[in-house]
C-alpha cells in the first residue's frame, strides 16, 4: 500500500501497524524514512505490511535520525577489524563471563569461553563511521567485565585510516570496575573540528604478572553509534 503524510523537510519517519485498537502492540513496518526534499510538504512511501498480524490500521511516527552504525552482532563482525597479540577479540556466543550475549545470541568478547592470557594486547575497530557534518556523536554499548588488577580496556577515537585522534580518559579496569551482569554505558564522544570520518576502537591490556587466574575479559554488545 502507498501512505502520505504531512512532513517536514529533514525528518524522519517510522511506519507502524497492529490489527486491531484493542491493544497498544504496534509492529514496525519501515523505519526512518527521510522525508521528501524542500519544498515539498507531504511524504509518500510503498509499505509492505508487518507479517505477524493482519494489519488493519497503520500509523506514521516522526523519529529522530538513524544511528551512523547500530549492530547486536547477530551476524558475525560485518566490517568491524580486530587485530592483536595473546586472547584477541572473538564473535559469537558466550560460555565465560556473563554466559550468554546482552541481547540474541551474538557478541563479542576477549575470548568466548574461559579466561583470558597473560600479554593480551588486543584491539577491536568499528567500520569507519561517516558523521557527515554533525559534530556531536555519541557511543552507547552494553559491556561485561571481569579482569585481574592493572588489566582492562580503553576506548579511543581514530582518524579514518587509523591514527589515534584521543583516548577517552574514563578505563574499564578489572577488580574495581568488574560487573557481575551486562552493564549499559552511554558516552558523548569529543567534539571533532572539522566533523569528519572516524573510527572507535576497543582495546584491551594485560600484563605478564604470572597469575593464571585472570578473569573472562571484556564483553561487548548491542554497540549503537548516533547523534
Amino acid at each position: 500500500m502507498t501512505l502520505t503524510w504531512d512532513s517536514a523537510p529533514g525528518k524522519f519517519y517510522d511506519v507502524e501497524g497492529r490489527g486491531d485498537l484493542a491493544t497498544n502492540s504496534w509492529q514496525t513496518a519501515m523505519r526512518a524514512i527521510t522525508a521528501a526534499p524542500d519544498p515539498a510538504i507531504v511524504t509518500s512511501a510503498s509499505v509492505q505490511s508487518p507479517a505477524e498480524a493482519a494489519v488493519q490500521y497503520m500509523r506514521v511516527r516522526q523519529v529522530g535520525p538513524p544511528p551512523f552504525l547500530e549492530t547486536s552482532f547477530e551476524d558475525g563482525m560485518g566490517d568491524w577489524t580486530v587485530a592483536g597479540d595473546g586472547t584477541v577479540w572473538e564473535f559469537g556466543t558466550p560460555t565465560s563471563g556473563p554466559g550468554a550475549a546482552n541481547t540474541g545470541s551474538g557478541a563479542v568478547a576477549t575470548g568466548l569461553a574461559g579466561d583470558y592470557t597473560d600479554g593480551t594486547v588486543t584491539q577491536l575497530r568499528t567500520p569507519v563511521i561517516d558523521p557527515g557534518e554533525t559534530d556531536r556523536v555519541k557511543l552507547e554499548f552494553s559491556y561485561f567485565l571481569q579482569a585481574a588488577e592493572g588489566h582492562g580496556g580503553q576506548i579511543s577515537i581514530l582518524e579514518a585510516d587509523g591514527t589515534v585522534i584521543q583516548s577517552l580518559e574514563k578505563l574499564y579496569l578489572g577488580g574495581q570496575d568488574d560487573t557481575s551482569e551486562w552493564t549499559q554505558e552511554a558516552i558523548r564522544l569529543p567534539t571533532l573540528a572539522p566533523a569528519r570520518p572516524f573510527i572507535v576502537q576497543f582495546a584491551f591490556l594485560s600484563t605478564e604478572d604470572g597469575d593464571p587466574n585472570n578473569g573472562a575479559g571484556w564483553f561487548i554488545d548491542d554497540v549503537r553509534i548516533g547523534k
